[in-house]
């Protein structure tokens, strides 16, 4: 039972069937297309952003392409092509043109808006088992919680007194921060409590916090890859393994030799064909090899400082909300957080369990920096361990109650 309401609310989520497909994992991840915003003083609106008439605009524009390829191929002007594949062309466009009429249909179409003076939530179109319009006196309070099926997502959720305990899914995405912000907004318009049930208490250092157990950073690969080395002068550091370092020098050569190919080769062009043959040669090849040499920064991960003598973490990759640290003192460090989840490996239906290592912080409260993650959760709690003695904090398994 919720205190603040004197009922229980369930912390389900909602769209756990949604999240869990590769097209709502790209809607997640793309800008948001549903967002809150007060068009009057008295007024809250719910409605779709305009990334949805921009998806909309290019699929029509895809579609419409097609359509002209596939005419142009059906009168012969373009010669050697079967008609068979004008007809797919066809399709295609069709396709692509109805998906861009109903993704805009669907963004002008769903709206909620809260007249507060009115004392009305008006709902288009209507949720199942409800009415269009609903009483603001009859929304209890406003929950957020999270879905992980591979992808995390966040909901922000009306919670009714009449029916009690009733739920409707205002927005999810997958980005915190602006989800967190929507629903403070909403509720503080409201007037109801807010129910973060995202977090849960967790005592760290002989006082509660609200931690979340869930993974901070999706993914294992090389960019993930860290091992954890001891350094003379009191340093421990988190540097890539070896694997990722020889992938990044192999990337590295093989930018500079396709620039040096480009070169070589848009000289000889110039000379025998003109500068036009030449130029498009050089860029070309040299395209290609700043190419590799971009992708050779995130095929290892900078490494991360634990300095005893200057009492911080230093590294390129701390982030905390999406914005790099730089450095954070040993005071701000409350626990280290071993937790583990569900990610998608790119295959249907295979998901592969991850663990990850990260920083609890003491401000803001029970935030939390990732460092590294892993697929073998041994060597991480072994290295956790380590660190966890060398930074002096405690360290906090949460393996087992995410994967039993």
């Amino acid at each position: 039972m919720d205190s603040e309401l004197g009922f229980r609310v369930s912390r389900a989520p909602l769209n756990k069937r949604a999240v869990s497909s590769r097209w709502t994992q790209f809607i997640l991840t793309a800008p948001r297309f549903v967002a809150l915003s007060f068009p009057q003083p008295q007024v809250a609106a719910v409605k779709a952003t305009r990334g949805v008439y921009v998806l909309s605009f290019v699929e029509t524009f895809l579609g419409l392409g097609a359509l002209g390829v596939a005419a142009l191929l059906y009168r012969n002007r373009l010669p050697g092509a079967p008609i068979h594949v004008a007809l797919i062309f066809g399709v295609i466009g069709l396709v692509f043109v109805a998906a861009g009429v109903l993704t805009a249909l669907a963004g002008a179409r769903r709206q909620w808006i809260f007249a507060r003076r009115a004392g009305i939530l008006r709902m288009t179109p209507p949720p199942k088992g409800l009415g269009s319009e609903i009483r603001l006196s009859d929304i209890a309070a406003v929950q957020v919680l999270v879905a992980d099926t591979g992808t995390i997502a966040y909901e922000t959720n009306l919670v009714l007194s009449r029916p009690r305990g009733k739920r409707l899914t205002v927005m999810c995405h997958i980005r915190e921060p602006r989800m967190r912000s929507d629903a403070e907004k909403l509720a503080a318009f409201l007037q109801v409590p807010l129910l973060d049930h995202t977090r849960e208490p967790v005592e760290v250092a002989g006082r509660l916090v609200q931690l979340e157990k869930t993974l901070v950073r999706r993914g294992v690969g090389s960019s993930s890859s860290r091992v954890l080395r001891s350094r003379r002068f009191g340093q421990m550091v988190l540097k890539p393994s070896l694997g990722p370092r020889i992938l990044k020098a192999f990337l590295l050569l093989l930018g500079l030799l396709f620039i040096g190919i480009g070169t070589a080769l848009g000289i000889a062009a110039t000379r025998k064909s003109g500068w036009v043959a030449g130029l498009v040669g050089f860029l070309f090849c040299s395209l290609m090899g700043v190419g590799f040499i971009v992708f050779a920064r995130w095929a290892a991960s900078p490494p991360i400082v634990f300095d005893r003598l200057q009492r911080a973490v230093r590294g390129k990759s701390l982030k905390l909300n999406g914005r790099v640290q730089g450095g954070i003192p040993f005071k701000q460090i409350s626990a280290l957080q071993l937790c583990s989840g569900t990610v998608s490996t790119g295959e249907a239906h295979h998901l592969l369990t991850a663990f990850e290592l990260n920083l609890v912080l003491v401000e803001p409260p029970g935030e939390r920096v990732w460092l590294v993650t892993r697929n073998n959760k041994k060597t991480l709690q072994r290295d956790a361990e380590r660190l966890a003695g060398f930074l002096g904090v405690p360290l906090l398994d949460h393996t087992d109650e995410q994967n039993p």
